[in-house]
């Protein structure tokens, strides 16, 4: 398990998700520390296992990115993250 599942996991619902738990997440996928989450960075972390597509990444872009910048604010990653069930 790499660090990335494991601060999935630990979310294990909704009620679970509190700011700080967002936040944790939102840094681990902020490798620059600029405060949003760029393309690069998500492939970073999300593809290191080099089973991420960028159709996968333009996607999540599309559904997270609201004022279409190309990056993800902390804001629109909650809202993301609202929107994702963790029970599975």
């Amino acid at each position: 398990i790499d660090y990335s599942e494991f601060i999935v996991a630990t979310m294990s619902s909704k009620k679970n998700m509190s700011e700080e738990k967002l936040m944790a997440a939102f840094k681990l996928f902020d490798t620059d520390g600029n405060g949003t989450i760029s393309p690069s960075e998500i492939k970073a972390v999300l593809g290191s296992s080099g089973k991420i597509s960028d159709e996968v990444i333009e996607e999540i872009l599309k559904q997270a990115d609201e004022n279409n910048d190309g990056e993800i604010e902390f804001s629109e990653f909650c809202k993301l993250m609202s929107q994702v069930d963790l029970t599975g």
